[in-house]
């Protein structure tokens, strides 16, 4: 496999900083394969207020965000969507409007589904702090 980042992107100042947590894979000249892609530890609290599914080619696949606690790592793993990100012969997707909580020191995982031809996929939460 290639590379694969993931990662805090903060911008804006004062309270009103905005967050993007980001899983971006590739597969270099190969399409990615199913399982784990990566795992992220949050430093503060979080509310996902949205996400954008980007790849490379139209494609079929779900990208989850799972998480779990720091004591449970690395186990007791458990989406934070009611349905995963996906996308259906299609290149990008979107979903605004959500209100998902995430605790401090919450552990997430990254996880592709499916058979993508794609090389390269990208997956942004975007999250405001949450107190």
């Amino acid at each position: 496999m290639g590379l694969i980042n993931s990662g805090l992107i903060v911008t804006g100042g004062g309270q009103a900083r905005q967050r993007a947590i980001v899983c971006a894979a590739s597969g270099g000249s190969a399409a990615l394969a199913a399982g784990v892609l990566a795992y992220l530890t949050l430093p503060a609290q979080m509310l996902v207020t949205g996400w954008d599914l980007l790849a490379s080619a139209s494609d079929t696949f779900t990208l989850d965000c799972q998480q779990t606690t720091y004591a449970a790592f690395p186990t007791g793993f458990a989406s934070i969507f009611a349905s995963a990100p996906a996308l259906a012969a299609a290149q990008k997707a979107q979903a605004r409007g959500l209100a998902i909580t995430l605790a401090q020191y919450t552990v997430l995982q990254f996880v592709l589904g499916g058979t993508p031809v794609s090389h390269q996929i990208t997956l942004a939460l975007y999250a405001q702090a949450s107190s």
